[in-house]
């Protein structure tokens, strides 16, 4: 859960996107299906 009041929200991306990169590294599959389905609006 991420505070947009508290975190600007190009960070919580960057944060976000560097989460679903390193679990892809790691092997995670779900972490690949998940970025595919994501929609930013």
């Amino acid at each position: 859960v991420f505070d947009l009041g508290e975190l600007a929200p190009d960070k919580v991306l960057h944060q976000l996107y560097g989460n679903l990169q390193r679990l892809k590294a790691s092997g995670d599959d779900f972490a690949s299906a998940i970025e595919k389905k994501m929609r930013i609006i």
